[in-house]
């Protein structure tokens, strides 16, 4: 008996937040032939008939949603239906035949129980800047904040840039490790060309999702339903996606081109950059059975960062002791990221009311920064009699110097998982529970070194003669010098083997009392490292609550512990050395937030 919980909890693991209703039916033509591969969507949830036209859609929308039909021949056609939880709806389709292309249908509806906030793919499409996509809109979020317009990380609520966790189609994607700056980072895993939902959380989300503190970010390509090609061109650069759908097959390829030569050209350094960022993506999908769905995703990129500076000039200090700083370069950097990311998933529904999912991926990058750069230097005070014809000229020089930086830094890291999820649904209630495992492999070398000449004195100084007291005087004596003295210096090699296991499961409810809506969601996380032999347990929940009966007004409290196990980059210190004990970072929050909808897009709340 002892035994039983464990083999539910294996057994019933989950996919994605609880699907509430079931909708079935068929779809045939107009003629009453079955139209086998036609595709039925409710927003991002989606299923394709069978041989016979017969089809099951388990979604956890609610409330007034529009249910499409398209097949490739056919004309398209949209239902709108009112759904509530733990019911199951029965439909039958008929579509007329069409040799003419149907303009796709957008979805608006979005139930607003959900912890998550859904972004507009319009608004992304048109949204203006640097890095545009869904990284620049996240920072018109309240909470959410950048230092570099360049860069795509973000912090959510103060948090760390690595505190966020970002899902494509439900599988967890990563980030270079050895990125320093956002000129280096260059194209986002995330492709706004084949975007079908943007869902964010900044905070309070459910154990379903893994082990951050901060934030999660998770999108859903889509699924294409007839040929599509869509291409981009700019001085920054360009992409072009095709898409299309034959039968049981969809898929989606899309290729991405970008520089910001541009746009470095106006910093204070004046050199020659050479960005070159490219990638390719691919998703594909495949109704193997009427139970059976197979998904494969990849994303493959370099990101190439060039520079040969040449000189800078920076100006500072006040009016009364105005200063400058000349630099003068020789050398080059060069900053190199390849990454790898290949995923692969089976969907199987063998009931109506269960859906599970089993996904395998792997993720490596090769990264190398190699740069050998010699500057001189000189800092000067300026003029600033107002009367002076020299007025903000160099009036003289207060001292110069040179350094010369140096680095040989190479990193390979490897990331393997196979993960486990499933949804039932029991009753009035839905289960999800997920177990993964997941294997690290990270080799790392690190060179790097930087001397620096002051005034003709290497730093640290370490001078050739010195005093001595011998007896009752002070006398001069010389001392040898042993090599060159360097600023910094490091040089290590680090290997990282380790492993960890994952599980969450959790139960989410929704009931209705005279026309008030209530609902809760309770669950708990635990992750082992290897490593460092850390067990942690992660239990959070939500309620929410809809009190009043005229008023559209929603109520939700959140609480619970977030874990966060230390990645490569928080293991390593300045030096090079891996710390191999270091302690899972804990977490306790709760929040508190209401909002009411006085329109019908118009939502307001805190």
């Amino acid at each position: 008996m002892s035994r039983l919980p464990l083999v539910i909890f294996l057994t019933f693991t989950s996919l994605s937040l609880s699907a509430q209703s079931i909708i079935e039916g068929s779809v045939k033509s107009n003629q009453g032939k079955p139209l086998v591969g036609a595709l039925i969507r409710i927003d991002s949830d989606s299923t394709r008939a069978d041989n016979k036209g017969n089809f099951s859609l388990l979604t956890q929308r609610s409330g007034s949603q529009q249910i499409i039909f398209s097949h490739e021949n056919f004309y398209g056609d949209t239902l709108e239906v009112f759904l509530e939880a733990r019911k199951v709806y029965s439909l039958k389709v008929q579509l007329t035949p069409s040799s003419t292309d149907l303009q796709a249908v957008d979805v608006t509806a979005r139930d607003r129980f959900e912890n998550q906030t859904a972004i507009d793919i319009k608004s992304i499409e048109a949204f203006v800047g640097p890095t545009g996509g869904v990284e620049g809109i996240l920072r018109t979020f309240a909470g959410v904040s950048s230092r570099n317009e360049l860069s795509s990380q973000y912090s959510v609520r103060g948090g760390n840039f690595d505190e966020n966790l970002v899902y494509v189609n439900g599988i967890e994607v990563y980030r270079p490790f050895l990125v320093r700056n956002g000129q280096q980072e260059g194209l986002s895993f995330i492709n706004t060309d084949m975007i079908q939902s943007v869902d964010f959380s900044a905070g309070g989300f459910d154990a379903r999702y893994g082990d951050r503190m901060s934030s999660v970010l998770d999108i859903r390509y889509r699924r294409p339903t007839e040929f599509g090609l869509r291409m981009q061109a700019g001085l920054l650069g360009g992409a072009v996606t095709v898409e299309d759908a034959k039968g049981k097959l969809d898929y989606m390829l899309s290729i991405r081109y970008r520089q910001n030569a541009m746009l470095l050209g106006a910093m204070d350094t004046e050199a020659d950059f050479q960005p070159q960022f490219t990638d390719i993506q691919a998703s594909v999908n495949y109704q193997l059975t009427d139970e059976i769905t197979l998904s494969y995703l990849s994303n493959v990129s370099r990101n190439r960062y060039q520079v040969i500076p040449t000189s800078r000039e920076t100006s500072f200090g006040s009016f009364q002791q105005a200063l400058r700083l000349n630099v003068f370069f020789d050398g080059r950097e060069d900053y190199d990221f390849i990454t790898n990311f290949h995923a692969v998933s089976a969907e199987w529904r063998p009931l109506k009311n269960l859906r599970n999912t089993i996904s395998a991926s792997v993720y490596q990058s090769l990264e190398q920064e190699h740069f050998d750069v010699i500057g001189a230097y000189r800092l000067s005070e300026l003029d600033n009699d107002l009367g002076s014809d020299n007025f903000g000229e160099i009036d003289f020089l207060r001292g110069t110097g040179g350094f010369h930086n140096f680095a040989r830094n190479q990193l390979d890291a490897l990331v393997a998982n196979i993960d486990l999820k499933s949804t039932l649904v029991v009753k009035n209630s839905t289960w999800n529970a997920g177990i993964k495992w997941q294997y690290e492999d990270i080799r790392d070398r690190y060179k790097e070194w930087e001397y620096i000449d002051s005034t003709g004195y290497s730093v640290p100084h370490r001078p050739e003669w010195g005093f001595r007291r011998r007896r009752d005087r002070v006398i001069r004596v010389t001392q040898p010098i042993e090599g060159l003295n360097l600023f910094e210096s490091f040089d290590s090699r680090a290997s990282v083997f380790s492993h960890r296991v994952m599980g969450f499961i959790e139960n989410q409810r929704r009931w209705e009392i005279n026309d008030r809506s209530f609902s809760y969601s309770i669950g708990v996380r635990a992750h082992h490292w290897s490593l460092n032999g850390q067990t942690v347990i992660s239990p959070r929940g939500t309620i929410k609550a809809k009190p009043f009966r005229n008023s559209d007004m929603i109520f939700r409290f959140s609480a619970g512990y977030y874990h966060q196990p230390a990645f490569y980059r928080e293991m390593r210190d300045i030096g090079g050395a891996v710390n191999r004990n270091i302690a899972i970072r804990a977490l306790r929050t709760w929040s508190r937030s209401h909002d009411r909808n006085v329109g019908s897009r118009l939502p307001i709340g805190y």
